[in-house]
């Protein structure tokens, strides 16, 4: 199973790299689904690694995403992500790429999945695949407006003000 969105960012592709790539560490700060980030060097070399937590506790649910292929020459950034604390989960892992097209003052974003199932996740694929598709056209709206607007959609916003309370 493969997922595929794509957005145009009304910014340079550095910009968007800066903020995708280069901040791998700090998507917390834009990215919805995701309350908290924990950046590390990862053991391979200068690649980054990280932990997302997607609950408000820090026993929930929770990400582990490992960068393996970083190159900016050619705008191509892909990642693995191992979904912790699911339970009953149906992705065993996920790996993702991103690309990029430079069109000067505008960049297409390209966001590819190719999810890795458990046995149960072959049962409910159409239903899987959307929420997949929903979730990373969300990702992608979300960068588009940080890059765009320099501050956190609205939907973040509201993700965490339901934190606060």
């Amino acid at each position: 199973m493969k997922t595929k969105n794509k957005i145009l960012v009304k910014a340079p592709a550095n910009d968007v790299w800066a903020v995708v790539a280069d901040q791998f560490t700090s998507n917390d700060k834009w990215m919805a689904q995701v309350f908290e980030t924990e950046g590390s060097k990862a053991k391979a070399g200068d690649l980054d690694a990280r932990v997302c937590q997607l609950t408000p506790t820090l026993d929930g649910l929770n990400t582990y995403e490992e960068v393996i292929e970083y190159d900016k020459e050619n705008y191509r950034f892909v990642f693995t992500v191992i979904v912790r604390g699911g339970g009953k989960f149906p992705v065993k892992r996920n790996v993702a790429t991103v690309t990029l097209e430079d069109m000067g003052t505008e960049t297409l974003v390209r966001w590819e999945t190719k999810p890795e199932l458990k046995p149960v996740g072959y049962l409910i694929i159409p239903l899987l695949k959307a929420g997949i598709q929903k979730s990373f056209r969300e990702v992608l709206e979300e960068l588009k407006y940080y890059v765009e607007e320099g501050k956190p959609h609205p939907r973040k916003v509201e993700a965490m003000k339901k934190l606060k309370k």
